[in-house]
């Protein structure tokens, strides 16, 4: 996904990436190290605290300076939240977690939850401006899409509506939610391109990126080109 990324920001000044739901930080840290010549800054956002501390760890690392990690989830409303703490011998993939119940259970990863919690404040993207240009978002957060997007839609807007890459579940429990999601994206103006199995990238006709996807005669992806 880092390499589709920067055919959306490359040639821009300054460009700004979210990384929402930044998990161990693979996306963040390629991504960090191809925008650094170009001035450009990722905003990593991940809710679990422990998780939330092995990121940090994976930035200094890499020695990236453009990178401002937050242990804060994205959503709708400007609250604060109490979610589990996994108990992460039991759990294999970190990244599944969902900040929502009956996702966990639905995907069978409650029962890798211990009795702790700890409470997380969650933000709205509306509340962020920022002088630069937001160029592109990728958002990975188990289910919580929709509650991110609904609180993004002035944020998208003053941004020139960035592309989105993002994720839904093909899961037969999640049609209804799945078919929300697309249907708010799509009444943003925004194009839905299917990348690869659950994954997605929307683009928009008024953002100055212009991105053309190939696809072979069955429709698969074959690649990925920054138009002109």
């Amino acid at each position: 996904m880092s390499a589709i990324t920067n055919e959306f920001t490359f040639g821009f000044d300054s460009p700004i990436v979210f990384d929402i739901g930044a998990n161990l930080g693979a996306y963040t840290v390629p991504v960090a190290t191809q925008i650094q010549d170009q001035g450009g800054v990722v905003y990593s956002f991940e809710p679990q605290k422990i998780i939330y501390y092995q990121l940090c760890g994976n930035i200094f690392l890499n020695r990236l300076d453009n990178v401002t990690a937050l242990n804060k989830a994205v959503g709708s409303d400007d609250t604060v939240i109490e979610i589990p703490i996994p108990d992460y011998n039991k759990m294999s993939n970190a990244g599944a977690f969902s900040m929502v119940e009956d996702y966990r259970v639905r995907t069978q990863t409650n029962d890798c939850m211990t009795k702790e919690t700890h409470f997380v404040q969650v933000i709205k993207l509306d509340d962020l401006i920022f002088k630069e240009k937001t160029r592109f978002v990728k958002i990975d957060v188990e289910g919580f899409e929709l509650n991110v997007l609904k609180g993004a839609v002035n944020f998208l807007e003053h941004n020139n509506f960035p592309p989105i890459d993002f994720e839904a579940w093909n899961a037969e429990w999640f049609t209804e939610k799945k078919q929300e999601l697309l249907t708010l994206i799509n009444y943003l103006g925004y194009t839905i391109e299917h990348i690869y199995n659950d994954d997605f990238i929307a683009h928009h006709p008024a953002n100055e990126a212009r991105v053309d996807f190939n696809r072979d005669s069955h429709g698969a992806l074959q690649s990925v080109r920054r138009a002109g």
